[in-house]
């Protein structure tokens, strides 16, 4: 079997992050859930652009690495910074877009605004 997840690329106002998921995201919600793409996207606002590399692992048949198997790919990775280019093979790269959620931290006066309204 062949382990599929994707290293992942955001960069928004020259803050980067990279981190690997399950599988090939075609879009957003392939990236929702996984703790590094949640924290990055809380605090940085506006639309950007994540870039997709998808790889696999093995050969035979394809499929969506579970987080274990994530989380070792990981390791792997960080321990061996050319791993993904040597030890595995590298699916059609794409660019998906984003939408980030920093208006989900509102200010004290705005929530206070926000909940009177709702009262």
């Amino acid at each position: 079997m062949a382990l599929v997840f994707s290293k992942v690329t955001i960069d928004n106002d020259g803050e980067s992050i990279e981190f690997l998921v399950s599988g090939s995201p075609r879009n957003e919600n392939g990236l929702k859930g996984w703790v590094a793409y949640e924290d990055f996207i809380k605090t940085h606002e506006g639309m950007t652009t994540a870039q997709i590399q998808p790889y696999s692992y093995g050969s035979a048949q394809p499929y969506k690495a579970t987080p274990e198997e994530v989380a070792y790919m990981d390791m792997r990775w960080k321990n061996q910074p050319n791993f993904l280019e040597t030890r595995c093979t590298a699916g059609v790269p794409r660019t998906i877009n984003i939408t980030g959620g920093g208006g989900l931290c509102v200010s004290g006066e705005q929530a206070e605004k926000e909940i009177t309204q709702e009262l």
